[in-house]
């Protein structure tokens, strides 16, 4: 058998979190446009599988010695109290109580799948608490398994550091290689809009789509790399780590972003900083003594500061501090418990910003403040301080994290102070990776873990454990604080301590082989589902609460369709579809394509149906695409209300979908055209003809003629085609009663896919309008399914 190399389980490491990052970079756009769920349950299960590996699996890369300080069990326990026990309830009191929402739209949505998916991709002028909610989950979930990572795993907390660091260099290799190849975007469009297309070569958004989310994206490698010149022992390392920052400052400086300036102007100094520290403490005190004088100085000085931000320069934003001020009103209008979760944009709408409305306040720490109030605000203050002291090494560590982590708070503060972290995922995952990764690793075993040998083996593992209980004993004594003898924290330590047990008791804890095989399982039952069950390449769910039970979304120029069967078991799902531009090029799943014209012509998309657990997948091709924001779109569909056994794919000169007493159809005028077929088969059309109509008697019969064409698999069909219709299928002349609906059967050719019908009534009744505002109706026959019974 072929030799196992040893540095083979590291590659395996470092590919899975390779791929981790990658994923959270194919939704570099708005939260609620593209592929809800799929990174989030991607990155759990393989930082949770690559945890199980490296603990049970390739045992050489399980650290002997390993310890979680009191401390940092505290803060887990304060930060997963906050999120489930706090948030979580506001979370979901903001989907039914959030300010200027009259009813929840995604209750409209049929289907338990949809449901969740709306949930997810809800739009900012609806409810979007739970989607941002399910985003602080998975991004709380994501550090805690970092830090779990870089304590456990030999070199855990380095792989996971050189992971952070490798997404921001590989978003600006591939965005210098796009300018200099001429590519504006590097990503396909199903993905995102690139909105500075024209000018994209100046603002390095080849893979964002705005250059105000670079930076922010880039702050935490950036640091790394910056923090990697002091701290490596080898001068290859260190020109591979100072290589790295300046691709990294030249992509931020691209960008032409204010706030990516002053972060990188914040980092020359937090390193000059530090090597002045390193060089004469006395000097670098005494220059720090005199910087904090000037500041205070300067935030004492109200008239200077009123002048400083009324100058009109690219480092102080007008529209921004409207913004603010907005908030802060907004705060001081609730100042205890806030407007509510993610009730932002929604409050907003109240107030005379003189800017508009911003989906964010592009500041956190206002922002939360208007959202969720004083003591809310405090409760995350108070992690936030927690999690930079549990970064702090212990006495023996080494030096150089001092300055890593000092490079992480400005990464965080400048960011949160004039954007934000939390609103684009890949960009707040990553903010949560390395804070977990930070407050995980200790530097200084990592050093120490080259020399560790024989700690799989029995007697080393005795050592071991006699080694953790020492260390653990060390540690209670080295940290018994006043402030962890507060009454307060002895409360917050007895709940951390009563959630710990109940995680304990079901399996999920990172120390027992069960609890990351069952987190893993579910991590990759949730990416299943959500790769089997919801639609991709499809935008945001957006309502209109002045019209109850309406809510659509926006299709790009590619979508893949699930569709769920119903206990009715019909054939398919019925998407009606509002062309964004004229004409329409409409690709159906089949090979078939529809070119719309007009508003006169409907499009409609009838994706064969599953069962009701198992959908089939269908994928849709729409040209031309129209950008906006940072998305494209081409139709505008609503769900599919409607489940039938005739499948239509364009239709002109007919009524709504209806229900004729238990079967879906269509009124026809006087004259109608349109592109169907039926029961999911190719080589037969069935549908029914009926006459319901007020102005008839059960017994008194309509005369009409129904004209059928055959359509090949992939041909092309639009209105101009009418009038280059070959020889028919079937034509005929019926009778049709009220009492008494006519069953339709026309066999196909060969080569048919679609049925194109012509369908002629010779009399018609115009139905009375239902208000003065509304024409009536003019009704000739009905278009009905049929019950496809005996068709296989």
């Amino acid at each position: 058998m072929p030799k196992f190399h040893p540095k083979a389980p590291y590659l395996v490491l470092i590919f899975g979190l390779g791929c981790i990052v990658v994923s959270h970079l194919l939704v570099p756009i708005n939260p609620e446009y593209s592929l809800p769920g799929i990174p989030e349950f991607f990155s759990v299960a393989v930082l949770s599988g690559l945890l199980y590996y490296a603990l049970y699996g390739a045992k050489s890369l399980r650290r002997s010695h390993w310890v979680i300080r009191p401390r940092e069990k505290f803060l887990l326990g304060y930060i997963w109290a906050i999120v489930l026990l706090i948030t979580g309830p506001r979370a979901l009191w903001s989907l039914f109580f959030t300010p200027g929402q009259v009813w929840n739209p995604c209750l409209a949505v049929p289907g338990l799948a949809f449901k969740l998916e709306c949930f997810l991709q809800a739009s900012y002028s609806n409810t979007y608490g739970l989607r941002t909610y399910f985003t602080l989950v998975m991004a709380t979930l994501l550090g805690t398994l970092a830090f779990f990572f870089a304590r456990m795993v030999r070199k855990g907390g380095r792989l996971l550091l050189g992971a952070i660091a490798f997404g921001p260099v590989l978003v600006a290799i591939v965005s210098f290689t796009c300018i200099a190849l001429g590519i504006e975007q590097a990503l396909p469009k199903v993905l995102m809009y690139n909105s500075f297309e024209g000018f994209a070569f100046g603002r390095f958004v080849q893979v964002f789509g705005n250059p105000s989310w670079v930076w922010p994206y880039c702050a935490p490698g950036l640091a790394i790399a910056l923090w990697y010149v002091f701290a490596a022992q080898q001068y290859g390392k260190r020109l591979i780590a100072m290589n790295g920052g300046i691709l990294l400052i030249s992509g931020i400086v691209w960008s032409q972003q204010s706030g990516g300036l002053v972060l990188c102007g914040l980092y020359f100094l937090a390193c000059n900083g530090y090597a002045l520290y390193l060089n004469s403490r006395r000097i670098f005190w005494g220059l720090s003594g005199l910087l904090v004088a000037a500041l205070v100085w300067i935030l004492r000085n109200d008239a200077l500061i009123q002048s400083i931000l009324a100058q009109n320069n690219p480092f102080i934003e007008q529209q921004r501090l409207k913004i603010w001020g907005s908030a802060l009103k907004m705060f001081r209008d609730s100042p205890v418990i806030g407007h509510g979760y993610a009730s932002w944009f929604q409050t907003l709408k109240s107030y005379d910003t003189g800017v508009g409305l911003f989906d964010t306040a592009h500041n956190f720490y206002v922002q939360i403040l208007a959202e969720l109030g004083l003591f809310h605000t405090l409760l995350i203050w108070i992690a936030l301080v927690l999690i930079a002291i549990a970064a702090l090494p212990a006495r023996n560590d080494q030096r150089q994290p001092l300055l890593l982590i000092s490079l992480g708070v400005v990464a965080f503060i400048v960011p949160t102070a004039v954007q934000e972290i939390d609103y684009l995922r890949p960009i707040f995952y990553m903010h949560t990776l390395f804070w977990g990764t930070l407050i995980g690793t200790r530097f200084n075993d990592e050093s120490a873990s080259k020399q560790e040998t024989g700690s799989n083996q029995k007697g080393g593992l005795i050592t071991s454990w006699r080694y953790q209980l020492n260390t653990r004993l060390q540690t209670i004594e080295l940290f018994r604080r006043d402030l962890f003898n507060m009454p307060i924290t002895v409360i917050l330590s007895r709940i951390t301590r009563s959630l710990l047990t109940l995680l304990h008791k079901i399996g999920i804890h990172p120390r027992y082989k069960h609890g990351l095989i069952s987190l893993t399982s579910v991590a990759s039952l949730g990416l299943i589902f959500c790769l089997l069950n919801f639609n991709l390449g499809a935008s945001v769910f957006e309502a209109d609460v002045t019209q109850a039970g309406f809510i659509a979304r926006w299709f790009g120029p590619q979508v893949r369709l699930a569709s769920f069967g119903s206990l009715a078991n019909k054939s398919y799902s019925i998407y009606s579809a509002g062309p964004q531009i004229y004409p329409m090029n409409a690709q159906m799943s089949d090979g078939l394509t529809v070119v719309v014209d007009s508003a006169a012509d409907e499009l409609w998309l009838s994706p064969e149906n599953g069962n009701v657990l198992w959908p089939k997948h269908h994928t849709y091709t729409f040209d031309p695409v129209f950008g906006s924001g940072s998305r494209w779109v081409s139709v505008l569909t609503p769900p599919p209300f409607v489940q039938s056994n005739l499948g239509m794919a364009w239709s002109g000169g007919m009524g709504p979908w209806e229900e004729f007493e238990g079967v879906t159809g269509r009124w026809c005028g006087a004259d109608c055209w349109f592109v169907a077929k039926s029961c999911g088969v190719r080589d037969r059309l069935d549908l029914t003809l009926a006459a319901p109509r007020p102005d008839l008697e059960s017994d008194r019969a309509i005369a009409a003629e129904l004209t059928t064409y055959s359509l090949p698999i992939d041909g092309q069909f639009s209105r101009q085609s009418l009038g280059n219709i070959t020889k028919p299928l079937s034509q005929e002349t019926l009778q049709i009663t009220p009492q008494d609906p006519l069953p339709i059967e026309v066999d196909g050719a060969t080569d048919t896919g679609w049925y194109l019908v012509h369908a002629e009534t010779f009399s018609t009744f115009t139905e009375p309008p239902a208000d003065e505002n509304t024409p009536g109706r003019e009704l000739g026959m009905a278009i009905l399914e049929s019950d496809c019974q005996g068709i296989q």
